[in-house]
């Protein structure tokens, strides 16, 4: 379905580049899937991680604007025009729009929707809120490439929450542009949920981790809200 919404989409010079990081090999579905679509495939034979595998895009990538979609979320019609349009306006290096939520069960082999809403993403930008932690969906997002010549590739070496570890550099150098629209739906699984509250424990370390790396920009807010914020976590922790 991921693949389907970006060929629907109403902006139609799209590059799509499919990243298999140590899975069943894709190469059948992809080309039944790439009728009127350029479609990249790069298959790692084993798995390297999230942020090997989106920046082995991001050096394949031919186009000059950076946009992301995992493979069980769906961008709605308008997204890609919508951020190419407000990228293209004057000192815009980064924007993110709003998504929709949408959680689902398993049930008899098949996923069915369980829950639809909005969530935090749906804030204007703040920058000591990203200081304190991470409210930005990563396939809201969409950049110029030229981007990755500022701030450089994501952290290999962070093994979660390195989106956020990228926003974070980001922001030290742009402002990132909210556009108050929903244009993404992103899909939670109740069986995935469960699974990352038994390792919510490792959030904790990379929290520390990041609050070291990126000062609390000398505010009060931020300072205290990262104190709370591992307070949270922690609790978490323990209670999974």
């Amino acid at each position: 379905r991921a693949i389907r919404s970006i060929k629907e989409q109403t902006y139609s010079h799209v590059e799509i580049i499919v990243v298999n990081d140590g899975g069943v090999n894709l190469e059948s579905l992809l080309r039944w899937l790439a009728e009127n679509a350029e479609i990249v495939y790069i298959d790692f034979p084993t798995n390297q991680g999230v942020s090997a595998a989106r920046n082995a895009a991001f050096k394949a990538a031919q186009g000059d604007i950076i946009a992301y979609l995992d493979d069980d979320d769906v961008f709605m019609p308008d997204h890609i025009q919508t951020v190419v349009d407000t990228l293209k306006q004057e000192d815009v290096r980064f924007v993110f729009t709003r998504s929709v939520y949408v959680v689902e069960t398993l049930e008899r082999g098949q996923y069915k929707e369980y829950a639809r809403g909005t969530a935090n993403d749906g804030m204007r930008y703040d920058k000591e809120h990203l200081f304190i932690c991470n409210y930005i969906p990563i396939n809201t997002w969409a950049h110029w490439k030229s981007c990755f010549d500022q701030v450089g590739y994501f952290d290999e070496n962070l093994d979660n929450h390195e989106d956020w570890e990228f926003l974070l550099r980001c922001a030290q150098h742009f402002d990132l542009v909210h556009v108050p629209k929903e244009t993404v739906e992103v899909h939670n699984r109740r069986e995935s949920d469960n699974a990352m509250r038994r390792t919510r424990h490792k959030f904790v370390d990379t929290y520390q981790t990041l609050y070291a790396r990126y000062d609390d920009l000398g505010s009060r807010r931020v300072a205290e809200g990262r104190i709370q914020m591992l307070r949270q976590l922690a609790a978490q922790g323990e209670s999974a």
